[in-house]
């Protein structure tokens, strides 16, 4: 084999999987959504693709953690933060931090979500990426709320406000928290 036919097949044959994973993960099929993604990221690391990598370990973590193998989600998702700090890749790094938010907010850890929840959060306002930040936002809340910190729940309405004036939500959700005493 020449070397690059050889990286030639590896990247076809990452692809598949790791499209694979995601197809089976979205049909609920966990176990070869697991192998899939397994499979790409052991090519990955081959390959010497940190993104890629970083990549695939969001998706693992999220299959693993619908597995209910709490710990082995927990590895892939800060392996995930992990790679995604080396490079400096702040997209990858709000996309995984509100994975990991997620995750901890179901194992019923409020501070660590906030603290992922938060660096996802100011990261997307900082791109004023509004998508994003709807997608962080409501778990944020969720874990401000069940920490009773009403006054950080406050600031992350306000700063969600300056991004998108007109959310009705956001609107609702603050004048909520200001009614408390």
């Amino acid at each position: 084999f020449s070397p690059g036919r050889t990286t030639a097949r590896l990247t076809v044959t990452l692809s598949f999987n790791r499209s694979l994973g995601s197809v089976l993960q979205r049909q609920g099929r966990f176990d070869g959504a697991k192998d899939a993604f397994q499979r790409s990221y052991d090519l990955l690391v081959k390959l010497g693709d940190d993104r890629g990598q970083a990549m695939v370990l969001t998706g693992l973590g999220g299959v693993l953690q619908r597995q209910g193998r709490s710990s082995e989600a927990l590895s892939a998702y800060e392996n995930s933060v992990a790679l995604g700090r080396k490079l400096r890749d702040m997209r990858h790094l709000a996309i995984v931090c509100t994975a990991l938010g997620k995750f901890h907010l179901a194992q019923r850890r409020p501070l660590d979500a906030i603290k992922a929840l938060d660096e996802a959060f100011d990261i997307e306002v900082g791109f004023r990426n509004k998508r994003g930040m709807n997608l962080v936002l409501g778990s944020l809340l969720r874990a401000l709320r069940i920490t009773g910190d009403r006054r950080r729940a406050i600031g992350v309405c306000e700063a969600a406000l300056r991004l998108v004036p007109s959310d009705p939500f956001l609107h609702e959700n603050l004048a909520r928290l200001k009614a408390l005493n």
